[in-house]
């Protein structure tokens, strides 16, 4: 595999974490902002943030099956 494709793959698994890490700490400041004004809304939409942000980052492939889909092969 390319130097390329070995970069492209680190930025893929990054982003998987930052979109998780990112959601979650927005949805439970919104939690958080929620509950010191007793806005409910703002609870609920926080929560949902927060697992929807989760949800994606896990539903997206991992890096060994990205691989297999794209048609790289490592070669050592």
């Amino acid at each position: 595999m390319t130097p390329w494709k070995e970069y492209l793959l680190h930025v893929y698994d990054t982003l998987r974490y930052v979109i998780a890490c990112i959601s979650g700490f927005i949805g439970i400041s919104i939690m958080c902002l929620g509950g010191a004004t007793d806005n409910v809304k703002l609870i609920v939409w926080g929560g949902i943030i927060a697992i929807l942000g989760i949800t994606i980052s896990m539903l997206l492939p991992p890096e060994s099956l990205l691989i297999k889909l794209l048609g790289w092969e490592r070669k050592y």
